[in-house]
């Protein structure tokens, strides 16, 4: 599980935008998932939000992978698979406009088993 505080503003994203914590970097490192140069399997990946309806303009969402942490990006940022990062990136995993559940607002993939190295 990881728990991302996004800033406190209004300031909407647009397509392609990176979501992340608040002040500083985006990145989420997944630590202990797997063992160093050795394989993770995706299975399912699901994504919560405590809104209690979904925001006018919220779509999809897409999350990246890589088998090392990429350059710094910054929330509201757009996103750059950079020249130098190429080699450590591992795909995506694309997750679908979030469902209204009342207090929360969810969605999950489990179609695209990829396995990771």
């Amino acid at each position: 599980t990881v728990i991302v505080t996004r800033p406190s503003n209004a300031t909407p994203y647009t397509a392609g935008d990176v979501v992340g914590d608040t002040g500083g970097s985006a990145i989420i490192t997944l630590s202990g998932i797997g063992p160093s140069g050795g394989y993770v399997l995706v299975q399912s990946v699901s994504l919560v939000f405590s809104d209690t309806s979904v925001p006018s303009g919220m779509g999809a969402f897409r999350l990246h992978l890589y088998n090392a942490s990429p350059t710094a990006i910054a929330d509201n940022a757009p996103f750059d698979l950079t020249s130098g990062e190429r080699s450590s990136y591992m795909g995506y995993v694309d997750l679908a406009a979030p469902a209204d559940f009342g207090s929360s607002l969810y969605t999950q993939t489990s179609q695209d088993t990829k396995t990771k190295q």
